[in-house]
């Protein structure tokens, strides 16, 4: 992590316990770092058509993820249960009398953590939106689209952009450490955010995919769901989209939201295919963002 504004703000969040909450400072770190436009990288089917038409995205489990260790919660439950006899022997003098119980709790915190997974729902975007990768990897061999969401309309305590948070990338999984010895310590030194940062972090082979993401937690594990987003600023189409594909496929002939004009690339005998940056769909003027319903549902996308 070799910026000096993700360090403090990461330390923020890993500093921040039950007794001196810090996540406002940590906000305003993020806040001032917050790209102007982010990107959404789709396929060009049913659902990218119906998030579109209502102004949603769709957010997942990370476990749904390609990336099997994307958010990946570990916690040793050895180390755990070694905190949590030291505390007793603290207040009792003889922890070894409770060695079997302190096990099995150990045990069991750390396969429940792992539920934090499927109580983040996650929505992935990108600070660019001309990489050749991601528009082979997300948007269907380049046949599909990318969505820009321009954020600077949207005020400081908006929840799309309160919830957006940068991507960490390690060769290292996160560090939880600091976390078991808040749950083996007093209930006001608890870190409530760390779980939240674990969902931050990524393998850095990942890391060309500059990546920020809209994180929500729900309650309890429920089924993965769409959620509000602003309206598109601009939505590029990919090399091998088409002028009639891209109208008829989608719903921007009926609302007439956007303007038409159509994608190009250019090649030259040195550099690999780059987007022309003029040639995209633009909002047309006078479109605001409507009032959105948070429990729609569109199904698995």
């Amino acid at each position: 992590m070799s910026e000096s504004w993700k360090q403090e703000f990461v330390t923020y969040l890993e500093e921040s316990t039950s007794a001196t909450p810090l996540v406002s400072q940590a906000l305003a770190v993020k806040e001032q770092k917050l790209p102007a436009r982010i990107y959404k990288y789709r396929c060009d089917n049913s659902y990218t058509r119906t998030n579109l038409e209502t102004n949603c995205v769709w957010t997942c489990s990370p476990a749904k993820y390609n990336d099997p260790y994307d958010s990946w919660l570990s916690m040793p439950s050895n180390v755990l249960a070694q905190l949590l006899e030291q505390s007793l022997e603290k207040k009792t003098g003889n922890a070894k009398k409770y060695s079997g119980g302190i096990s099995q709790v150990a045990l069991n915190t750390a396969k429940n953590l792992r539920v934090f997974r499927d109580l983040a729902k996650v929505c992935s975007f990108s600070e660019v939106h001309d990489s050749i990768l991601m528009w082979s990897h997300y948007s269907d061999h380049h046949r599909g689209l990318c969505i820009e969401y321009d954020l600077t309309p949207l005020p400081y305590h908006h929840a799309f952009r309160r919830n957006l948070y940068p991507v960490f990338y390690s060769a290292d999984l996160y560090d939880l450490t600091k976390f078991a010895e808040a749950l083996a310590g007093p209930g006001q030194n608890f870190r409530p955010m760390m779980p939240l940062l674990a969902m931050l972090y990524k393998f850095e082979g990942w890391q060309y995919e500059r990546e920020w993401r809209f994180v929500r937690e729900v309650p309890q594990v429920q089924a993965d769901a769409v959620a509000s987003a602003p309206v598109p600023s601009r939505i590029f189409l990919g090399r091998d989209s088409t002028f009639p594909r891209a109208r008829n496929c989608s719903i921007f002939a009926k609302t007439k939201r956007f303007h038409f004009p159509r994608w190009k690339w250019w090649t030259t005998n040195t550099n690999f295919a780059q987007p022309i940056s003029a040639a995209e769909f633009h909002m047309k003027p006078g479109w605001a963002s409507p009032q959105l319903n948070h429990s729609l549902a569109v199904g698995k996308q």
